[in-house]
């Protein structure tokens, strides 16, 4: 794959090479990642989209929770979020209620990279209006969300914004025009030359946004995330997350462990690296602390502003433990250790991330200590936390991976 634009982040700010999305499956990433909290804390942790969730369902991020935008809009930014929502369905739980002056995507789970559904239960909305099917020369999406995108940059460049970009390339279904795979050889096989061509998609569109903002000279005063949600899913397009084990809707490295850059040329070195755990909720606290406004004062945030770490001035962990739940597994991280439980099988393994990045060799009986300190805090960690809203919405990756391998 060529991804210029998103390997010239990497060049330009610094990579983070021990970085988690805060689940294996996507909304309650999301839900992480706007509030700075465990997900699990308000028991938005198993939720998928339609057909499994109606707006009828009183699903969402609870409205007591306070999103990164609301703290932003008080200091006079501008906010918008294009592409996937994901944090539930209802009036109330929609993005113009929860901090984002503008909304143009969708509110579910996937959605058709061509057919926008307005008559569908997941339509293409701006704002609190569905969008009817836009001339063919602009209906992929992708690249839809990219003409957005830019147009939100160019008309507020002369004030502070927070553009939240949720792009949902490249999750299924695998879509994609021909501009974007014709280069590829014919003898590529069809799904892997749509995942490429969707992904390189994906590039060209980050290429525009960074255009932008090099055009209406933001670019040394902007703080550029990229990271994904979960990791990739092997069972598309048979894809592989090695040297990584596992995927997505599991708590091995290969479902939680994810890309993530952090570029803001005033402030963040280029071109390095840094190696300690981070997570997701991390942005909240970082994007706070950039924009200089305050955090909540009467609710616990997990995450921490990463700025004092990427600039070099700490050089402690900003962490002492990660945490992880996923319906019956859990997963726990200190330093170069990590655990893996699963309760429902009675069932805990311990690995060394430094030297077994792939998860191979099991150390619990030789660390029968780090084990025991690690289900500690585990167990300390989960009695803060609350069960999922409805278990009706749990997404089983087990289960769903036995039936088709039974088929």
């Amino acid at each position: 794959m060529s991804t210029p634009n998103i390997d010239s982040l990497a060049r330009d700010g610094t990579r983070c090479t021990n970085a988690y999305a805060s689940s294996p499956v996507c909304a309650p990433t999301r839900a992480g990642l706007m509030t700075g909290r465990y997900q699990n804390r308000f028991g938005y942790e198993t939720h998928t989209g339609p057909p499994r969730q109606q707006v009828k369902d009183d699903i969402g991020v609870p409205t007591a929770e306070i999103f990164l935008p609301e703290i932003l809009q008080k200091g006079r930014y501008k906010t918008a979020i294009i592409g996937k929502w994901h944090l539930g369905l209802n009036e109330k739980y929609r993005p113009n209620g929860r901090g984002f002056d503008e909304f143009f995507g969708f509110l579910a789970g996937d959605h058709d990279y061509y057919d926008w559904g307005s008559q569908s239960s997941n339509p293409i909305y701006r704002n609190s209006e569905i969008q009817q099917q836009p001339p063919s020369d602009r209906e992929y999406l992708t690249d839809v969300f990219s003409d957005e995108a830019v147009s939100f940059i160019q008309r507020n460049k002369t004030g502070p914004f927070m553009l939240y970009l949720a792009y949902n390339a490249v999750h299924s279904p695998l879509q994609v025009p021909e501009k974007y795979t014709r280069h590829l050889p014919r003898t590529m096989p069809r799904k892997k030359r749509k995942i490429v061509g969707m992904t390189e998609a994906l590039d060209s569109g980050i290429g525009r946004v960074l255009e932008a903002l090099r055009k209406n000279h933001l670019e040394e005063d902007t703080l550029v995330v990229f990271f994904n949600d979960n990791g990739g899913n092997p069972g598309i397009g048979k894809k592989s997350n090695a040297p990584l084990s596992g995927g997505k809707g599991q708590l091995k490295e290969g479902g939680i462990r994810v890309p993530f850059i952090f570029r803001w040329p005033a402030r963040i070195p280029a071109g390095k690296t840094y190696s300690q755990p981070i997570i997701s909720l991390d942005v909240y606290a970082t994007a706070v602390a950039a924009a200089g406004q305050r955090l909540p004062k009467d609710r616990q945030i997990d995450g921490v502003d990463l700025l004092p770490y990427l600039e070099g001035k700490r050089s402690d962990s900003p962490h002492e433990y990660l945490f992880f739940r996923h319906v019956k597994s859990y997963a726990a991280r200190k330093g170069p250790y990590k655990l893996d439980l699963d309760k429902e099988l009675d069932q805990s393994k311990l690995y060394n991330l430094e030297t077994d990045i792939a998860e191979e060799n099991n150390l619990s009986d030789k660390m029968p200590e780090t084990v025991e300190e690690l289900k500690r805090a585990l167990e300390n960690w989960e009695s803060q936390m609350a069960p999922p809203q409805s278990e009706g919405h749990i997404l089983n990756s087990r289960l769903t991976y036995r039936v088709k391998n039974r088929k």
